[in-house]
């Protein structure tokens, strides 16, 4: 069916099989108008904006399909709706069946791998993977397995859930909740998050646990939990707060450097007091009285 310059189309997707990591939108443009003639494609849930990003010409060139990604902003069971405004274009999409008629018959494609197309450079064509995961993220859901049942494991799912194998910490009782996780800082030694959640929740990441790591929660210390056999998780209280994961040179180190200090310093009297010897054994051989 056939859209115009101002023109709203609106589908409602209901996520109902899995896997689910996309909407695939064939379309085409074919007349342009105004100065930044563009399609505006837009994920609403719940009447809040998920998703946004405009797409040229150019863009539906490349393939005549669009992509709009699910994943990680709805689920099986939930449900969404896809908004298409034109600005200044018109063409055609295609059209399939749809039992709503207040919506149009829009039809759409569920991408069930989580590699998408995201858009052509001049030197190549650049993909999405839907399956990568935010540094640090939020969950709720947590298990606690050995090393060995960690890699027997395959059922993982790394976006809602956190393994614990941290021996004996036991993983808390924590409830449901929709933690807001936003990285405010990024530096090879630093990284500082905010958080905003309505109960208690497990700040997960995949920053590695080593000795020299300090977390601590609006600037008192907190405890550093192993998860995933290698990664730093902490518990964060409900409420706003700010989590600071920071790095140290020699920070949990004290203990060996020092033991390593005094060895070096050993070894270094030690060497001296054993040229001395040999100094005075070499005199002696040739008949030179020591010195003194």
């Amino acid at each position: 069916f056939r859209y115009g310059p101002g023109s709203i189309t609106q589908r409602t997707i209901r996520v109902d099989a899995e896997p689910f990591w996309a909407i695939e939108v064939p379309v085409g443009i074919e007349q342009e108008r105004g100065a930044i003639p563009h399609l505006e494609f837009t994920l609403v849930k719940d009447g809040n904006i998920l998703w946004t990003r405009n797409f040229t010409k150019r863009d539906t060139d490349v393939m005549n399909k669009l992509y709009v990604p699910v994943r990680p902003y709805a689920r099986l069971g939930e449900t969404l709706t896809l908004r298409i405004r034109s600005i200044g274009v018109s063409g055609t999409f295609l059209s399939g069946a749809n039992d709503n008629p207040n919506e149009a018959p829009l039809f759409y494609g569920r991408v069930m791998t989580p590699v998408i197309f995201d858009r052509e450079l001049p030197d190549g064509r650049l993909f999405r993977n839907l399956a990568e995961l935010p540094r640090f993220r939020g969950v709720s859901k947590l298990r606690k397995l050995n090393d060995d049942e960690f890699l027997n494991t395959r059922d993982v799912d790394f976006a809602t859930e956190a393994v614990i194998t941290d021996d004996p910490v036991m993983p808390p009782d924590l409830t449901p909740t929709n933690a807001a996780v936003t990285m405010t800082k990024y530096t090879p030694d630093e990284q500082r998050i905010t958080t905003s959640a309505d109960a208690p929740f497990f700040l997960a990441s995949s920053e590695k646990l080593t000795p020299e790591l300090l977390i601590t929660i609006d600037g008192k210390p907190a405890r550093a939990i192993e998860t995933d056999m290698v990664f730093a998780g902490v518990v964060v209280p409900e409420g706003r707060h700010e989590v600071v994961y920071s790095r140290r040179i020699a920070r949990g180190w004290w203990w060996p450097a020092i033991v390593g200090v005094v060895l070096l310093a050993a070894s270094v009297v030690a060497e001296r007091r054993r040229g001395a010897r040999r100094s005075l054994l070499s005199r002696r051989d040739v008949g030179v009285p020591p010195p003194g």
